[in-house]
């Protein structure tokens, strides 16, 4: 078991500014400018990152360059209840987003860089994050059509990604290959996307570890071999701190009902 990393709140490396109907905390004030009082607007004017069309759930993220920096502005806006409890409770979700982001920096772990959070002082619910984009990034999901050795390179590196999160107590609730960025073609590093899926646990358990796993594990059942799944696991098994033994990870894994072949 690996007790956990504390995600606190944003720390002294951002400055907290008032723009308009929101509240910004900015880690560069290069970026003030007037677009902070009214980011809503530009996901209707810059182009989408996305190929479709977003439903009327799914979350906007656009494109947008402010000077000579480019940047990618996620919003979030889903008015259910619990969101919007959580929100009001808890802060908002690009706040969250940014402290992860701040940690997983500290920590050495590969994952977006971002810039600024903000939030509607009377909605906070409606937040936006603001990060820097990566120039010739290739989805984890794109890079699945390559050659079995080069998915071998992709999934060790995969492993390794896994076990530092595991190995300071944090988890990610949403492992799935869209959330996952390869910098450039060829490459093998793995850098996080989704930063909402990445909680800290007060303890790491080996059935938390498998669940973790295997929704990646799940996602990549038809794309390579069981050849290199199951090396994966040896992988993320060699690279642990905590030692975990393959075999009581694969007795975990039958536990979930998880099929590993």
């Amino acid at each position: 078991m690996t007790h956990a990393t504390t995600i606190a709140g944003p720390s002294r490396a951002t400055q907290t500014v008032r723009r308009g109907a929101f509240v910004w905390k900015l880690r560069d004030p290069d970026l003030d400018g007037d677009w902070l009082q009214h980011p809503e607007r530009l996901f209707d004017e810059m182009p989408s990152v996305r190929k479709r069309p977003p439903s009327p759930v799914q979350t906007r993220v656009v494109r947008f360059q402010w000077k000579t920096r480019n940047l990618v502005l996620k919003e979030y806006h889903r008015r259910r209840l619990r969101t919007i409890g959580r929100a009001i409770v808890r802060g908002a979700a690009a706040l969250h987003a940014l402290e992860v982001a701040l940690e997983l920096e500290k920590l050495g772990i590969p994952a977006l860089r971002v810039v600024a959070a903000g939030y509607r002082r009377a909605q906070p619910w409606y937040s936006v994050l603001v990060t820097e984009e990566i120039s010739g990034a290739v989805p984890l999901h794109a890079c699945l059509k390559q050659p079995q050795r080069n998915i071998r390179r992709l999934a060790r590196s995969a492993a390794r990604l896994f076990a530092k999160l595991h190995d300071v107590g944090l988890i990610h609730r949403d492992a799935h290959e869209a959330n996952f960025l390869v910098p450039e073609r060829g490459s093998s590093e793995i850098i996080i996307i989704d930063l909402d899926g990445v909680r800290a646990s007060r303890r790491v358990t080996l059935r938390q570890v498998a669940k973790d796993l295997n929704r990646l594990h799940v996602r990549l059942r038809d794309r390579i071999s069981t050849a290199a799944r199951l090396r994966f696991l040896v992988d993320y098994s060699r690279f642990r701190r905590v030692p975990v033994s393959s075999r009581d990870l694969a007795k975990a894994f039958a536990a979930l009902g998880a099929r590993l072949r």
